[in-house]
């Protein structure tokens, strides 16, 4: 009886384990996607037609759109270790502007800081998606 438990608890920590491999490695070819069409650093940005979207990249990053074409990548302090995890979040921004002096709140109430902000140019790279695809 004590045996099987063994098995069993260790087991359990050997799928843990192994179920973030891949949610790392799709992050890692994600954020890779995108980096390509990133601009220089920014110091903020308008949320004035809302906030219609993000997914997040990883543990310290996360790409947030305020409209069809309009996506910024931000990358957060770390740790943030509930980032790459959460089902929701809210930024801490009291104004229509996002910056880097601003927080990303994650589940649990962790507050990660905003140290960058990059936008992305969503439009070149939705076309030069469907450029590739046409081929």
């Amino acid at each position: 009886m004590r045996t099987r438990i063994v098995w069993l608890l260790l087991s359990a920590i050997v799928m843990t384990a192994c179920s973030g491999i891949p949610r790392r490695e799709s992050d890692e070819k994600e954020l890779a996607r995108y980096q390509p069409y990133t601009g220089e650093p920014i110091r903020e940005f308008s949320t004035m037609p809302g906030i219609s979207g993000w997914n997040t990249l990883g543990d310290d990053k996360l790409v947030v759109w305020t409209g069809i074409n309009n996506a910024y990548l931000l990358t957060v302090a770390q740790p943030c270790s509930n980032l790459a995890f959460t089902n929701s979040i809210s930024i801490s921004s009291t104004t229509s502007r996002i910056t880097t002096f601003d927080f990303v709140r994650v589940r649990g109430g962790e507050r990660c800081p905003i140290t960058e902000i990059r936008p992305i140019d969503y439009r070149r790279m939705q076309a030069d998606l469907r450029q590739k695809n046409a081929k």
